[in-house]
């Protein structure tokens, strides 16, 4: 009998190496591995691996961008997010670019082996649905601001709030410095707020520095 074959896509090598382990430990192939969204991709237009292990926060495209193209040229295998982030919106984002499986690193490594079985059989592996009860006056309402916001506002917003230059995400992101000025005005705007200072605050509220 085959064994299934995984390809990790991380640019933590203490991540890469546990994703590594857990699949080893558990009989799975790991075909290779990558730091980069180019890379990945170039791979995975030539390869074809059962299962594909994604964080989002890569070097460009980041993880939701490959994981979008990768569903537009028909990549057949699973797709599991393995990331930091675990509010609601980012689950949401990464299942509708077309994931399969999502597992926070905060909390949820010892799940890697249980979203391994359940998405190479078919099935879905995402946390429940936050529930909004209990929560403070004031935070579901910035959740719904931040699903106004892109794929790439969003990562621009992530690196803004991490204290990057415009001239930094620009070159990062391989556009025009006035692409991410464009950007940056586009996500102020959305959100209501006019002063950087309140976009790092809002940023680091929900959890996206």
């Amino acid at each position: 009998m085959l064994m299934s074959t995984i390809f990790i896509v991380d640019d933590h090598p203490v991540s890469q190496l546990a994703v590594q382990v857990v699949a080893n430990g558990k009989g799975y192939d790991v075909v290779g591995t990558c730091d980069n969204g180019h890379d990945a991709l170039v791979y995975l237009r030539n390869h074809r691996p059962d299962l594909v292990v994604i964080d989002i926060d890569i070097p460009p495209p980041d993880g939701l961008e490959v994981i979008k193209r990768l569903r537009e040229e028909n990549y057949p295998g699973g797709i599991i997010v393995l990331t930091t982030h675990s509010d609601q919106h980012f689950v949401d984002r990464v299942r509708a670019a077309g994931a399969n499986g999502f597992i926070s690193k905060n909390n949820q490594l010892d799940a890697l082996a249980d979203a391994f079985r359940a998405v190479l059989n078919g099935y879905e592996f995402f946390p429940q649905r936050q529930s909004s009860s209990g929560r403070p006056d004031g935070i579901q309402p910035e959740k719904d601001l931040l699903s106004r916001l892109s794929n790439r506002e969003l990562q621009v917003l992530g690196y803004i709030a991490r204290g990057e230059l415009l001239v930094e995400i620009a070159e990062k992101l391989h556009v025009s410095n006035k692409s991410v000025s464009t950007y940056k005005r586009r996500i102020m705007e959305k959100l209501g707020l006019s002063k950087t200072l309140e976009l790092v605050e809002f940023a680091k509220r929900n959890h996206l520095a």
